[in-house]
């Protein structure tokens, strides 16, 4: 729609469009200029320029320029002119690239007047696109081309000679850069020499053409004919399997085995065209293998055994994967068998695909040997060798988005920590034969790894509760960050109600960190430890006055357990001590409590409930509790009437506020009460007038339906 509404607007108004974009254009150039040490040639990074197609709002924005100048300078070239005056001395290189473009449109007319123009800085000639397939050699210049082949039929002599003598000696800089050990030297001057109108050529031009075309075909910088191919629109493709689902119904071992070989690289550019299609190596077959490894998981699984010395890892990985990925049953000693053979090959490339299958299948009956293995990967494995998820990509933003769990699940070390959690927890007597391997690992010189080996530490906890609370003591002896992970927070809500003194240094150190997410986490288990533990009160009460993210903790947690009959009263207690907060965010985390109510359960809560109604968070939030209300099967409280009193106020004063509640919502909630609470009926009829005053939707029909 947006492509339609700007495309369209660019050639049927091309004089407004021009004049109305063509100046915001200018203004977002000018305010990134100083950024730049030199402006001229830098902004370019904003406007990708692909060659016939655009990508994103700020490219079809830029298109539309292009069109609507373009139209002008062919239908109204007076009123181009104009725009001439005012962009022809622009040092953007956006700018440029839209008056080349114009003065193309019309070459008959300003044909002297463009090639002056290109004459001037010989920058211009390489206005081109950029990010294109087929010619990408050809593409940076081929603006200026096209500009040669519309204006040189019609220029005058002395401009064609000078533009021919600054072309016989042009050869930008990148053409000294060798490609493939081929030079580039000349191909620019080829490509514009040869856009020059043929009628017009000296011999001199027709010479120079000559030499640059035989060096350049035997390159295969031509096509077979001589001719310079232009830059192809860019296209998205996805790439696939080398081998078509048909053809694999039919394939025997062998085969696979022969296309496995065949297919043995894997890499951006290691892809193959086939009947117009961009298709795969080694990891594009690779995954298709993982597919049939999950149709066919033994079979599979035998045929690696059968890989050559030098097949590429990723076909063992990925088999692997296909096989955890399973519901078929498996054969165990087949199973185990290939788990083996991956373990012994060279440089030991499998730990995470092992990983993994554990994970998933840790349910079965897996001999001791396994368990070394996994070990093995848990302990030995060097990765990862640094914590990425401190590390700055090229874009900028650190790996995993600074998060050292994600960064651990996705290490060896880390996964096969998670495997072991998963062995334990499907069947708690390994326990024992794992706890060697726990002592060691909470000492692991990665952040991320801790992170990991939290989770078979939960899985101790029922096997061991004094040596789980024991090894996690030791193992939160890093830095905060590890506090504030999933794992540790898992640990924690369960290790509380037995070691809660014991683990209290801990939860202290977390309330108190400058890390966020310890913050986080450790406000939301001391409140959760509060409501079982007589001695977690105090520090509970602690975050109710330190910032707003313990306070947003403590109303998180009150809200979850405020329906649980044993914690409701001491969460009510939490709750009513903050809905007048002073961070809105805790007020509408507070306001969440009446989202799960159901039946008649909102009638044990009259007192929150008027609270509620006269506090800072029903102004910020109040729909959570009307829908409460709507919900309810109990006798409506009388501070109904209240509720629906603000919300008609606040229509009649005609505030900005929106209460996310209808006419038609408010009306039944009045009616309700009307017929339950004799007292209020005369207010309630009250507001009832109040609502038809403003027509309120629903209302008639609710009032016709109470009637009957």
């Amino acid at each position: 729609m947006a492509d339609e509404l700007i495309i369209n607007s660019a050639k049927n108004a091309p004089l407004s469009f021009s004049k109305n974009i063509l100046p915001i254009l200018l203004r977002v150039l000018d305010s990134i200029q100083n950024d730049f040490d030199n402006s001229q040639w830098q902004e370019h990074f904003i406007f990708l320029r692909f060659y016939s197609e655009h990508f994103g709002m700020e490219n079809l924005i830029l298109r539309g320029l292009e069109i609507s100048l373009s139209t002008l300078a062919k239908n109204e070239p007076e009123q181009f002119r104009e725009f001439i005056k005012e962009i022809k001395n622009s040092q953007f290189e956006t700018i440029q690239f839209l008056l080349i473009r114009a003065y193309s449109a019309n070459g008959k007319e300003f044909a002297d007047d463009a090639i002056n123009y290109l004459c001037e800085n010989p920058m211009r000639f390489q206005i081109g696109y950029g990010g294109n397939s087929g010619n990408i050699h050809a593409a940076p210049y081929w603006t200026a081309r096209e500009l040669v082949q519309a204006t040189t039929p019609y220029c005058s002599s002395d401009r064609l000679l000078k533009l021919t003598h600054l072309l016989f000696d042009y050869y930008p800089e990148k053409e000294y850069v060798t490609q493939n050990n081929l030079t580039l030297r000349g191909y620019a001057q080829f490509i514009l020499l040869d856009a020059i109108a043929v009628e017009r050529r000296t011999v001199e031009v027709e010479g120079r053409l000559e030499e640059w075309k035989r060096k350049f075909i035997s390159i295969e910088f031509l096509d077979r004919s001589g001719k310079i191919e232009p830059p192809k629109p860019m296209k998205a493709d996805i790439v696939g399997s080398p081998i078509t689902e048909e053809a694999d119904k039919k394939m025997t071992n062998e085969q696979w085995l022969k296309a496995i070989v065949k297919y043995n690289q894997e890499g951006a550019g290691l892809w193959f065209e086939r009947d117009g299609q961009l298709v795969g190596n080694a990891r594009e077959l690779a995954i298709h293998i993982q597919y049939k490894a999950k149709q066919e998981p033994m079979r599979f699984a035998k045929l690696l055994h059968q890989f050559s010395s030098n097949t590429n890892t990723v076909y063992f990985n990925n088999i692997l994967w296909g096989i955890a990925e399973t519901n078929l049953d498996l054969d165990l000693d087949i199973v185990v068998d290939t788990l083996k053979y991956c373990h012994e090959l060279t440089n030991k490339p499998c730990g995470s695909s092992i990983s993994w299958l554990l994970t998933k299948k840790s349910n079965l009956p897996w001999p001791s040997e396994i368990f070394d293995i996994i070990i093995w990967y848990a302990l030995n494995d060097p990765n990862p060798e640094r914590e990425s998820w401190r590390t700055e990509a090229s874009s900028g933003q650190v790996y995993y988005g600074g998060d050292p769990f994600t960064a651990g699940i996705n290490s060896v070390r880390g996964s096969a920590f998670g495997a072991i959690g998963n062995l334990i927890a499907s069947d708690p007597d390994r326990t024992e034969y794992f706890i060697p391997t726990l002592q060691n690992a909470v000492s692991d010189r990665s952040i991320a790894v801790r992170t990991c080996v939290a989770q078979p530490l939960v899985a101790l906890l029922n096997f061991d509760r004094d040596l789980a609370v024991k090894l996690l003591q030791e193992l939160c002896k890093t830095e905060d960050i590890l506090l504030g992970t999933r794992w540790i927070e898992r640990f924690l809500k369960y290790a509380t109600y037995t070691h809660f003194k014991t683990l209290q240094p801990i939860l202290e150190r977390m309330i108190l960190s400058d890390v966020k997410p310890a913050r986080e986490v450790g406000s939301r288990q001391i409140c959760l430890a509060a409501l079982h533990e007589e001695a977690a009160r105090n520090l509970a009460n602690e975050c109710l006055h330190h910032t707003s993210i313990h306070r947003k903790a403590v109303a998180k947690i009150s809200v979850a357990n405020l329906r649980s009959p044993d914690y409701c009263q001491s969460c009510e207690d939490f709750l009513v001590q903050l809905v007048n907060d002073p961070d809105e965010e805790v007020c509408i985390e507070v306001a969440r409590c009446f989202h799960l109510f159901e039946g008649k359960e909102l009638e044990n809560y009259t007192n929150l409930i008027e609270t509620f109604v006269r506090s800072k968070a029903f102004e910020i939030d109040s729909k959570s509790l009307f829908r409460a209300l709507q919900k309810t099967t109990a006798e409506l409280p009388d501070i109904t009437y209240e509720v629906c009193a603000h919300y008609v106020q606040n229509i009649l004063k005609s505030t900005e506020k929106n209460l996310g509640i209808s006419g038609d919502n408010v009306s039944q909630l009045l009616i309700r009460t009307y017929s339950q609470k004799k007292a209020l009926q005369s207010q309630c009829l009250d507001l009832i007038d109040s609502l038809a005053e403003i027509s309120a939707y629903g209302l008639e029909k609710n009032l016709a339906s109470y009637e009957r």
